[in-house]
């Protein structure tokens, strides 16, 4: 590691499990004739490492390129180690984020929706009410089919009020409560 740094790579490892990935890519500097990566670094600058005392040193470019060999397997090795690090945070990182979803989602389920106005005045209206006979029939309006008919609302919610209706040809009138199933209301200004 001490060699690395001299070589001008910035922190190249950033564990003890890296300088051991570094010292066990032995297969870009033994064939130089040295046992480590401080010993590659000697030879590296020109000078000669004891164990090669006696021998014949490597030329210096064999010794750039296996410098750069190293280098490029100790950033390759340091990418590695922290996209481990990064995909072993995925499930608790994950679980915090669909935990949270779950959370709003149970939130805002859980609150009932409020409560629509209710009709405290006569309040003047139009009703156009639906082309189901089966519906109307079974709220006594029968004959009053695809009809716009003019009333008041006089009681009940805005959304389903009580309307006091003025009868026409076909249509019966008097106070019904027109839900959202037979018919629209329509309050005027």
């Amino acid at each position: 590691m001490a060699a690395l740094r001299r070589w001008g790579v910035r922190n190249p490892l950033e564990s003890d499990d890296l300088l051991a990935y570094a010292d066990s890519f032995k297969e870009c500097y033994t064939f130089l004739g040295v046992t480590n990566v401080d010993n590659l670094l000697h030879v590296y600058q020109g000078r000669t490492p004891a164990e090669l005392k006696g021998r014949p040193t490597p030329p210096k470019w064999q010794a750039e390129a296996s410098v750069q060999q190293l280098i490029t397997f100790v950033e390759m090795r340091r990418a590695a180690h922290r996209f481990k690090a990064l995909t072993q945070g995925i499930p608790f990182w994950g679980t915090v984020f669909s935990g949270s979803i779950l959370g709003f989602a149970l939130i805002t389920a859980a609150e009932k929706p409020p409560e629509p106005p209710r009709v405290t005045k006569p309040l003047p209206v139009t009703v156009i009410f639906t082309d189901n006979e089966r519906r109307l029939q079974d709220a006594k309006i029968p004959g009053c089919k695809n009809k716009t008919l003019e009333g008041t609302a006089v009681d009940g919610k805005l959304t389903e009020p009580e309307v006091w209706l003025t009868a026409t040809a076909g249509c019966p009138g008097g106070r019904k409560k027109i839900t959202t199933e037979i018919g629209t209301v329509t309050y005027k200004p």
